[in-house]
């Protein structure tokens, strides 16, 4: 996914390599201004303004298939939990098989689309098109709805914890929509806004903008701080420990306070940088420059080395792509140039035994109490097999989940349980070229737990089977299932009734008939059509006091409070 998470933090998981060889490159048609997108097998996904999407294998570079699209691929991949590949080209937005490359169905939203799409809990996918729309399109390809700026939109969307999407146009805004498609509210900049917000966990929004200023913009969406710089912003930034990058037109990768603003460093490249930078573990800083040159960086904003800037054409073509890294045997780093190339930079390995890890959930919605099955498998796609040391599967679970005893099979074989609690370790054996094992166990969901997201990521450890490396370690394969609120005990449930009050009292009467098929609308956009009779209920609502209000009717006709406010209690329904 572009920017790596939903919230856009530019944040890996992975360390970067400590060398900067060239381990393989790719030529496509054209240019590359897409990001790559790595899946949970280590699977490279990246487009081409050749009109097709790539995938790529992680470790030589070779096609494993190519998607001919409708149109340049400006747009980054998005993977779904379930491995659908969301990508936008021409002005679609195509849902792709991941198993070969082939079209499940294509959204056509009338005009071009750059933008790079983002996945909500609910499948639900969200994308910008030039057409000044954003749109929110159901995991079958259908419509959910679309909400309209005045601009034509190149950013792509980030989605906050509290479900707020953020998304930039050229009208010069940056705008908070909720998940109906109703504005929360929008902020006015002095241009156009191409780069991708950021969100963090508190709510404040980063982004920069073509008038040259980077903006912080508080979950309300009043100014939290801005910083004039030398140029226009394109790139979009990452956050790190509190600390903001992003990079300008004027040629410098800036570092700031998130907090207040206040400067860190800022470093100066050779050209624009409109790529956006991406940190890894350690803290390191990779980003691309127009001058054709790959920057890498520590957290002080120094070269990495004295081999750091790499110059990987050795001519002066941009590099707007931005870096994503994984651990593929060794760590790589994977970017696009307008070379038409791209480009994997890391040590090669030694042993050519490979394993690989990809990690699934049965559910992606959970309530408390209930049991989620997860599913682990391991290839080793090398032509080696692993040392006789048995390889391990280390499990990172959840906080205030917990593993069922006796639930760990391993194709199909009821295994021992794991070691651990926290994190779980199981012995999956040795493995020959070319096996494949499927560990499945299952977690319950505790009482404790709050409504929110839960990652459940996990690693598998290997051994060589001769010198000089002993030890390897897979990418990281990661899965999200959302908690919920139990519509039974944690939400309520508003009854009521609509009704002709001919004696103005507020109170039903004998032979005051309901008032059938009129619409009543909530606080938060959410809208009720009562039946013939007047009868209406609301289930699955929040705890809290909620407004209600009667929906094209005038004041004078309505004899109760109009809004009228509700207070609802968790697993009680409140009449009204």
């Amino acid at each position: 996914m572009f920017r790596n998470t939903i919230t856009h933090t530019g944040v890996s998981i992975y360390n970067g390599p400590a060398v900067t060889t060239t381990k393989w490159t790719l030529m496509t048609g054209e240019r590359i201004e897409s990001s790559p997108s790595i899946a949970s097998d280590g699977t490279i996904y990246i487009g081409s303004y050749d009109g097709g999407l790539y995938a790529l294998s992680p470790t030589t570079g070779s096609p494993l298939w190519t998607s001919p699209l409708a149109g340049v691929v400006h747009s980054s991949a998005a993977i779904a939990s379930d491995g659908t590949i969301y990508a936008g080209a021409g002005s679609n937005l195509y849902a792709i098989n991941p198993a070969n490359g082939n079209q499940y169905w294509a959204y056509d939203t009338g005009d071009l689309v750059r933008a790079s799409p983002v996945i909500d809990s609910d499948g639900t996918i969200y994308i910008g098109s030039l057409n000044n729309n954003l749109y929110a399109v159901n995991p079958d390809g259908s419509f959910k709805w679309a909400f309209t700026t005045n601009g034509q939109i190149w950013s792509s969307p980030a989605i906050g914890s509290d479900g707020t999407i953020y998304v930039g146009s050229l009208d010069n805004k940056l705008y908070a929509i909720n998940q109906n498609s109703t504005l929360k509210w929008s902020y006015a900049t002095g241009n156009g806004i191409y780069s991708s917000p950021l969100v963090d966990n508190s709510g404040v929004v980063y982004v920069g903008s073509w008038d040259g200023s980077f903006y912080a913009i508080n979950s309300d969406g009043t100014l939290k701080w801005s910083f004039p710089a030398g140029g226009q912003i394109w790139s979009s930034a990452a956050l790190d420990n509190n600390k903001i990058f992003f990079g300008s037109d004027d040629g410098k990768l800036y570092c700031r306070n998130a907090l207040d603003g206040t400067p860190q460093w800022s470093y100066t490249g050779g050209n624009r940088i409109r790529s956006s930078p991406t940190v890894d573990a350690a803290g390191n800083i990779y980003f691309g420059a127009d001058d054709g040159k790959l920057y890498g960086l520590d957290s002080a904003g120094n070269d990495l080395s004295i081999d750091w800037p790499i110059d990987l054409s050795g001519a002066i073509t941009p590099i707007r792509s931005s870096v994503a890294i994984a651990n593929t045997v060794t760590p790589t780093l994977y970017v696009g140039s307008y070379d038409k190339n791209i480009y994997a930079i890391g040590s090669t390995a030694l042993d050519p035994a490979e394993l690989i890890i990809q990690k699934y959930a049965n559910k992606t919605q959970v309530v408390i109490g209930e049991v989620v099955t997860y599913k682990v498998i391991i290839t080793n796609l090398g032509v080696d097999p692993t040392s006789s040391t048995a390889t391990t599967v280390i499990d990172s679970i959840p906080f205030g989940f917990k593993y069922l005893n006796g639930s760990s099979k391993l194709s199909g074989i009821t295994q021992p349980d794991p070691d651990g609690s926290d994190t779980l370790i199981f012995d999956v054996g040795h493995f020959t070229p070319g096996l494949s094992k499927t560990l499945t166990y299952q977690l319950i969901v505790g009482s404790g737990v709050a409504p929110g997201r839960y990652i459940n990521q996990a690693y598998a450890k290997y051994y060589y089977d001769k010198p000089p490396l002993t030890e390897g370690v897979t990418a990281l394969a990661k899965n999200e299932v959302w908690v919920v609120p139990d519509p039974l005990f944690d939400l309520g449930t508003i009854i009521g009734k609509v009704f002709w009050d001919k004696n103005a009292n507020g109170v039903q009467d004998k032979g005051e008939d309901g008032y059938g098929v009129v619409q009543l609308v909530m606080e938060d956009g959410t809208i009720i059509t009562a039946d013939k009779n007047g009868n209406y209920h609301i289930p699955g609502v929040k705890p809290g006091t909620h407004i209600l209000h009667l929906k094209d009717i005038s004041k004078n006709w309505i004899t109760t409070d109009s809004p009228c406010l509700v207070r609802a209690i968790s697993s009680y329904p409140v009449f009204r």
